[in-house]
């Protein structure tokens, strides 16, 4: 799952790159997508440093993200909304956003959500 997320208690943040990948059980076919789940990953938080502010980036690892993806009702059936939980090295964290079918096919969905801190450990 790749998509991009943005801080919900930070306007002003830029949107930033995530994966997060599933291990499927020998009875789940990948063909049925998208598929809820416990997922882990990573996603890339990207800063200005300093008086010149010079763009740094660094991956923090995500764990335990149990991700669950509701059909839209009385869409075209290639819309969901996306509700998360999961934790990294920053804290307990919620996800809330979608994920649209654009391009016709089920094996690719254009994932955005929002993430929103709900026990810090910084």
């Amino acid at each position: 799952l790749r998509g991009t997320l943005s801080d919900e208690s930070n306007d002003d943040s830029s949107p930033q790159r995530f994966e997060l990948f599933r291990d499927l059980s020998p009875d789940e076919e990948l063909e049925v997508l998208p598929m809820s789940g416990v997922f882990n990953g990573h996603f890339v938080i990207e800063c200005e440093v300093g008086p010149s502010k010079h763009r740094m980036s660094d991956i923090v690892k995500e764990t335990d993200v149990n991700i669950s993806f509701f059909q839209k009702e009385g869409g075209d059936g290639n819309s969901y909304y996306v509700k998360a939980r999961g934790k990294n090295q920053i804290g307990l964290f919620k996800l809330n956003g979608t994920a649209t079918n654009s391009a016709g096919d089920s094996s690719s969905y254009d994932v955005r959500v929002r993430k929103k801190y709900i026990k810090s450990y910084i």
